[in-house]
């Protein structure tokens, strides 16, 4: 199964680099990720892998096929109304600087500015309110979660710094900034990234990273694979250095043991990147087995997953759970081991509507992902494409997190349309 899926990867991509095709479109960005992701899965390096059962094959590759096939009729209804439209990635790039002409980039900017602040100051607080940084700690999950939920203010503010990088990315790509505004831009960002990495939390650089490198292919240069070469190097670059903070050598040792790792002795330093990966679906299979095949049921949640962030911001979550059962976001009844918690998006579409959510939200997702993505690359703008780019990461990311769960995904929006005088404040 591993050749299967790097032959789909190798045929996918270099499909991709050619006249009128992009890497980048819904369907290659699924394709891709899931490719190189179950190819790893399938070498099977843990005992805890058992084979997938039927209906966990039908539920992964039924959903999947339903994402793909709903883009394909987008892809195909487009071709229809507007057969003489061709993708040039030349008239996408000269579309977008005429339209950053009409942005007002000095509003931009004291969003940005405005934007760091907030992280900074909510930072401040809880340095002083927990007393250190995540990245010192010998409990850095506990401590994590402490540092964002130190105040009211942090467990929002925080959030401002994954945001205020893309902010500045924008501007960097698009406003044609001198000299001395680029490196303070640059200085800006070095200073929310490098604060943001001592917390140790990953989700949010490679949200980061996804969105500079959508807004690089289609405003500056087209991707080449040099460049997604040099892109997964500085993804697995970023991965290391978190892993290598969290972990020490007795730590690895006890984790090989309670994962059951199959790997040679010296690429044991690896498990954990592994299980990182792969834990995603073996939970996937162990909760379909359970529920699906097995005697357990799980109370359908009827779109309490799909409107999570706004059920846990008007403080519903914690009830609902406690009185129907339901899980948390960390999957309590689909972990197979504590603390490896992450699951495939499409069992979050199970919880919430059963075997047809299943299949039926992936559909609708396609058809909303590939809808956008047209409209964007025929009449591009900066906002279109900055919302491509917080897109592409929740496509990307769907077999870990599920974004559209999550409630900063909205104040990604909601700043975004800020920025370009979109939503007004007033």
């Amino acid at each position: 199964m591993t050749w299967i899926m790097l032959a789909a990867l190798a045929a996918t991509v270099a499909t991709a680099f050619g006249r009128g095709y992009d890497i980048l479109s819904p369907s290659r960005i699924y394709i891709c990720v899931y490719a190189i992701l179950l190819s790893i899965y399938h070498l099977n390096l843990s005992r805890l892998q058992t084979p997938w059962s039927i209906s966990t094959i039908l539920l992964f590759y039924g959903a999947s096929g339903m994402f793909l096939v709903a883009g394909l009729w987008i892809w195909l209804l487009g071709r229809i109304k507007t057969p003489e439209w061709r993708l040039d990635f030349k008239r996408i790039k000269e579309s977008l600087a005429r339209d950053s002409e009409g942005v007002d980039w000095v509003w931009f900017a004291k969003v940005y500015t405005a934007s760091i602040l907030v992280f900074l100051g909510s930072y401040v607080v809880s340095f002083f309110v927990v007393v250190g940084v995540p990245v010192f700690s010998s409990d850095l999950d506990g401590a994590r979660i402490k540092f964002f939920t130190a105040t009211m203010l942090t467990n929002y503010g925080i959030f401002m710094g994954p945001i205020s990088l893309m902010l500045g990315v924008v501007l960097l790509l698009f406003s044609s900034p001198g000299k001395i505004v680029r490196r303070r831009i640059i200085l800006s960002l070095a200073l929310v990234l490098g604060l943001y990495m001592l917390i140790v939390t990953r989700y949010d650089l490679f949200r980061f990273l996804i969105f500079a490198v959508v807004l690089f292919h289609y405003g500056k240069g087209r991707l080449k694979l040099s460049h997604i070469i040099a892109g997964l190097t500085f993804a697995v670059g970023v991965f290391f250095l978190a892993f290598l903070i969290r972990v020490n050598t007795d730590a690895i040792a006890s984790f090989n043991e309670m994962i059951k790792v199959k790997m040679p002795a010296h690429l044991s330093w690896a498990s954990n990147i592994y299980a990182y990966l792969a834990n995603d679906f073996w939970n996937f299979d162990f909760a379909v087995k359970k529920f699906v095949d097995g005697d357990h049921r799980y109370p359908l949640q009827y779109g309490m997953g799909l409107f999570r962030a706004l059920i846990w911001n008007l403080r519903l979550e914690g009830g609902l759970i406690e009185a129907y059962n339901f899980d948390s976001l960390f999957n309590e009844s689909a972990t197979k081991i504590d603390g490896l918690n992450t699951v495939v998006y499409v069992w979050h579409f199970y919880k919430d509507f059963g075997i047809a959510g299943a299949f039926l939200l992936p559909f609708i997702a396609g058809l909303f992902a590939w809808k956008f993505y047209l409209n964007s690359m025929m009449a591009p703008t900066v906002f279109r494409l900055s919302l491509w780019g917080v897109f592409s990461g929740a496509i990307a990311l769907s077999f870990h997190t599920p974004l559209w769960e999550l409630w900063f995904l909205y104040l990604n929006i909601i700043v975004l349309a800020v920025a370009h005088r979109k939503l007004r404040l007033t």
